[in-house]
């Protein structure tokens, strides 16, 4: 996601198993009806279309836009999105059963509109090479703070911090990542941030994507961290408040 974009196959038996996992893992029935505003383009929507295959779903496709919670008439037991389509809107996902979100993470603003949401929303982890997600994380209607691997994945720990992914069936036994995470376990982790983010000021790790939403809610403006170079402490950390 953070690299020059590459083009890479992906075996078919991997998409179908992937599916298959994501169907288990939210308990998603046969035959239900699903929506699809991602474009089919890329991997998420091309699972969007396997899952389908794979779950006998009837499966509708719209135009990937910002608008199309705005325009949601009907109801349907399943749906993906990205979070930018959701923000604003997030009260027309009551409409569907269930709704996983995707692409980029979901923010403390947007968490606090999902808040409100009664039915099933969540978080996914993934990348590319993983064939759309490979963890979920709940957090609507109630929210939990770690994300729970997928069927036949689990997870270790690098020296550096960060994750590493074992999903054989993805064709994966080893897949490191430059998500700094705290292990909870095996299956289950709680994400910090990039590793490429990181600030090392003094020997203490500060993490943007941590310490940004906490000083938002506090000042109650669009606030963004990052660091300059500090003579005793190496980086030193600094905020840009937008208002």
């Amino acid at each position: 996601s953070t690299g020059v974009p590459k083009r890479f196959e992906v075996a078919k038996d991997v998409m179908w198993h992937s599916a298959g996992a994501t169907i288990a893992a939210l308990n998603l029935s046969t035959g239900l009806r699903a929506l699809n505003p991602l474009s089919c383009a890329y991997v998420a929507g091309k699972m969007m279309v396997v899952r389908a295959m794979r779950g006998g779903w009837r499966l509708e496709l719209t135009p990937p836009s910002t608008g199309v919670l705005y325009e949601l008439k009907d109801n349907y037991d399943f749906a993906a999105f990205v979070p930018m389509q959701v923000r604003g809107a997030a009260h027309n996902l009551n409409k569907i059963g269930c709704t996983i979100l995707g692409g980029a993470p979901v923010d403390t603003d947007l968490e606090a509109e999902l808040s409100g949401v009664k039915t099933k929303v969540y978080e996914t982890f993934g990348m590319t090479e993983t064939v759309s997600h490979i963890a979920i994380r709940q957090v609507a209607p109630r929210g939990n703070t770690h994300f729970e691997a997928l069927p036949t994945v689990e997870f270790s720990k690098s020296n550096e911090g960060t994750l590493t992914i074992h999903a054989p069936a993805w064709g994966y036994e080893e897949l490191k990542t430059n998500d700094v995470v705290e292990l909870l376990g095996n299956e289950n982790f709680k994400w910090l941030g990039r590793a490429d983010f990181v600030i090392n000021s003094g020997g203490i790790k500060l993490h943007p994507e941590v310490i940004e939403p906490k000083l938002r809610s506090v000042l109650h403006a669009e606030v963004y961290v990052t660091s300059e170079s500090h003579k005793e402490l190496g980086e030193q950390m600094i905020g840009v408040v937008l208002k």
